[in-house]
């Protein structure tokens, strides 16, 4: 019977029996390949092979080298393959224990006859082929060639029926056959990734052939076959840090990373919990910029009030446990009459369809706040697990199945036509209601729930491919990670005949930019897709317990103390009480209903080795003080306050909890409960004012002010005078590499009152710091000359002028007098932004 074998399996076992192997005078000299005798018990045993390795050598496969065939001619300047060629008309002779094609045959090319060669050896993965190389002549250049194509084909001789396990590439597309039968069609301009395609080749006893199609639409020109790898964790791990530090890099000054700024907090939500799922600490600079900017920027679309609530529950935060309720109480409001999910208002074009992808968001949000103790009313997943069926294909539009279970995708909207990314979203929330219902949907519907999870895996199991989003023209890396949501929901090692994280992992690892970040052309932006590359590689929808990992470890609550203190945090922490001392409980807790009545909560924190006063240690400082309240003894933890530290240094802690006994009058005197105190030691501050840069969009006048910029020159259309007034970091001017006197000037329709002035680098990220940028300036305000400033050389440090008194501007002028890194006339120099304030 047909078994599955390794191709290092079969090597060993092809080279234990190397004594067996002649040559086939009968194959055309072109074709001429090793087969494989039946080697006797003699040879085994004088080779020392043991019987387990005998069943394996009878099925070893042997390969002829590639024969290459062309350049031929093509006209079409894209990736898409053209009708059938001259090789698709000869597949019949390519049937398994079929002649093969007539390698002595001749065809016409754009430089005259070609004819088949061979190149190569007769391992399976003889590396990468570079046809470019191949082809390039001292009369043509590879470059010259244009679009072209070429065939390839090689032989393989079986003694049995095996299913042998194969990755292959190409830049750009491709076609592939195996034994007649097509098994890839990948029509795109792209890279050579060895693990683009996973595929198991069906070989039968006796002759096989394997036929490819690779175009080429201009430069790179290769195509690669080799062996499945076995994906390294020590790589994987690599992979994940050369990730993480891109993004970091990327990161703009003011904690957005600059994609789709119309979906305000959202971007730097969802950019802040990738972070938090790859391991960095929370206080992590990164990390803080983009968790202030997803607090600060308005979060009104499903999407961004989505990665908000994910940002937040990975935060794990006791401190920001309100604001997490809310967001999740805002969603739950956001869902239909028909239990899905739109934006509700494209913020873009004003869209309001419902649609699965959104739908999916809202479902990943409301599992992950389910985690941290927020109730989700059951009627939530089973509207939206009805809602979820409406976007299946169909019963009646297919008669395919896959053992017999009908192969059913689920479309963007509902009657669209199934997708990869859609599909593994609707099994995906089908799989989020079941288990979050804990079993509580009627009968029938669970029963269509499982049906349909069934038959859209069945779907996934027969589109499964990485190189692309099945059936789609876009949202490459969001199917990928679309694949790892779908196995850990499911608690699935496979995918069809696949180990969807083996397999997918080698394809990141292999197509990682040298950067470190991950693109393709349909895709989303290079940020987004390196985003959800990296949740495919930390498997982050596995389950958790919770908290979070990297996460500072709170001290020992003292319990001996009259009340509990926690803290947790660096730079940014969060203080919260934790219990009252039981044998305090019984008399100030309210027999009525429970409670205790608490008049105020207040925190303090000692710096230690502080100055003294009058020979004295430094008081305490009060850090934070919270309202009255009435509350049950279990939830003293809603006792929470947030301080942000500004001087690193050993500090100590401590929490006093002022309560009224029940029943007493308003005169009488309350109770003091102080806590022990905590030891915190702060380091790695990052300056308050820098955290304040998330707000300044929103506090920017310059946008009502209406400016009309002008330079001395720009470097670019797309690096014009006013890409330093669109309220983007994203974007900004920059001088003509020659210009030897930069000046930028502002003048604006409509004067406004400003108290300070603030100039943005150019190219503010930590990945552009060491190109030149201005290190002085002048500064003319209304044509007059007003100060000169200098700028550091931090892409991520603003420069700020203050103003004696609030000023009406209706002119900015600025010149650049010296520069960081360069020299004025030899370097391309500007700034993203330019923004008034008023404070």
């Amino acid at each position: 019977g047909r078994r599955r074998i390794s191709p290092r399996a079969a090597r060993a076992a092809s080279s234990g029996v190397r004594a067996g192997l002649t040559t086939d005078t009968r194959a055309p000299a072109a074709s001429r390949s090793r087969t494989l005798r039946s080697p006797t018990l003699l040879h085994l045993f004088l080779l020392g092979v043991s019987s387990t390795c005998a069943s394996l050598t009878a099925q070893a496969q042997v390969f002829s080298p590639w024969q290459v065939l062309g350049p031929l001619d093509r006209s079409a300047r894209d990736a898409a393959i053209g009708p059938e060629g001259e090789m698709e008309r000869e597949l019949r002779t390519m049937r398994a224990g079929g002649p093969g094609p007539n390698l002595t045959r001749q065809y016409k090319g754009p430089r005259g006859k070609v004819s088949w060669h061979a190149v190569g050896n007769e391992q399976l993965d003889v590396g990468a082929l570079d046809l470019a190389q191949l082809f390039q002549t001292p009369s043509a250049k590879a470059e010259a060639l244009g679009p072209a194509e070429v065939y390839l084909y090689r032989r393989i001789e079986c003694d049995q029926a095996l299913e042998l396990e194969v990755c292959m590439g190409s830049d750009d597309g491709l076609r592939f056959w195996c034994n007649a039968e097509q098994l890839v069609d990948a029509q795109m301009a792209r890279a050579l990734n060895p693990a683009d395609h996973a595929l198991v080749l069906s070989l039968q006893p006796g002759a096989n052939h394997l036929l490819a199609r690779v175009v080429n639409t201009g430069g790179a020109w290769s195509f690669r076959m080799s062996e499945p790898a076995v994906v390294d964790r020590e790589h994987v791990n690599q992979s994940i840090a050369k990730g993480v530090q891109w993004l970091q890099e990327q990161q703009l000054i003011d904690g957005t990373w600059g994609i789709v700024p119309a979906y305000g907090g959202g971007p730097p939500a969802f950019g802040a919990y990738v972070l938090l799922k790859c391991g960095l600490d929370p206080e992590t600079q990164a990390i803080q910029m983009a968790v202030r900017a997803a607090e600060e920027l308005p979060c009104t679309t499903t999407y961004s009030l989505s990665s908000l609530i994910l940002m937040l529950c990975a935060l794990d935060d006791p401190g920001r446990k309100n604001a997490l309720e809310d967001a999740v109480e805002r969603l739950l409001h956001m869902q239909s009459d028909q239990g899905s999910y739109a934006y509700p208002v494209h913020p873009e074009n004003g869209e309001t369809h419902e649609d699965l992808s959104n739908t999916l968001f809202a479902a990943l949000a409301l599992r992950a706040a389910r985690s941290q103790g927020i109730e989700i009313p059951a009627s939530v997943w089973k509207d939206l697990a009805e809602g979820t069926l409406r976007y299946q294909e169909p019963r009646g539009d297919t008669k395919a199945t896959l053992n017999g279970v009908p192969i059913l995708g689920f479309g963007y909207t509902v009657g669209s036509g199934a997708t990869g990314s859609m599909t593994s979203a609707g099994v995906s929330i089908l799989a989020i209601c079941e288990q979050e219902s804990s079993g509580g949907m009627a009968p029938a519907l669970r029963e269509k729930m499982a049906k349909a999870r069934e038959s859209g895996l069945a779907w996934v199991q027969t589109n499964l491919q990485w190189f692309d989003n099945p059936r789609s023209s876009g949202h490459h890396y969001f199917w990928i990670y679309g694949l790892e949501r779908l196995g850990a929901l499911l608690g699935l090692e496979k995918l069809g005949k696949w180990n969807w994280y083996e397999h997918g992992a080698q394809y990141l690892v292999q197509g990682q930019g040298a950067t470190g970040a991950w693109y393709s052309a349909r895709g989303n932006t290079t940020e987004v897709d390196t985003m959800l590359a990296l949740l495919f590689l930390k498997r982050a929808s596995a389950p958790s317990s919770g908290s979070n990992p990297a996460a500072a470890a709170p001290a020992v609550v003292d319990q001996n103390a009259a009340v509990g203190l926690q803290v947790r945090g660096q730079r940014n922490a969060t203080l919260w009480l934790t219990h009252v001392r039981s044998d305090l409980l019984t008399k100030w807790v309210d027999s009525a209903d429970g409670k205790l009545q608490v008049e105020k909560a207040e925190f303090f924190g000692r710096l230690l080795g502080a100055p003294m006063k009058l020979g004295a240690a430094e008081a305490p400082a009060l850090l934070a003080s919270l309202p009255a309240a009435r509350l049950k003894p279990s939830e003293l933890t809603r006792l929470a306050a947030r301080h942000a530290f500004s001087v690193n240094g050993e500090w100590e802690l401590s929490a006093r909890l002022t309560l009224r006994e029940p029943g007493a009058a308003d005169g009488a005197e309350p109770i003091v409960l102080e806590s022990a105190i905590v030891k915190c030691s702060i380091a790695d501050v990052l300056p308050t004012e820098r955290l304040a840069y998330a707000t300044h969009t929103a506090r920017n006048l310059m946008p009502q002010a209406l400016p009309v910029a002008s330079a001395s020159s720009v470097s670019s259309d797309t690096r014009a005078a006013d890409k330093s007034v669109d309220g983007s970091a994203a974007t900004e001017w920059l001088c003509r590499v020659d210009d030897e006197n930069p000046r930028l000037t502002l003048r604006l329709k409509q004067s406004v009152k400003a108290s300070r002035i603030l100039l943005s680098p150019s190219q503010p990220r930590l990945a552009h710091r060491a190109a030149p940028r201005p290190a002085r300036v002048s500064l003319k305000i209304n044509g007059k000359p007003a100060a000169t400033l200098e700028l550091s050389a931090d892409p991520l440090q603003k420069c700020e002028f203050v103003l004696e008194k609030p000023v009406l501007v209706r002119e900015l002028e600025w010149t650049v007098e010296a520069v960081h890194g360069g020299e004025l006339g030899k370097a391309e120099l500007g700034f993203s932004e330019v923004e008034l304030l008023e404070d």
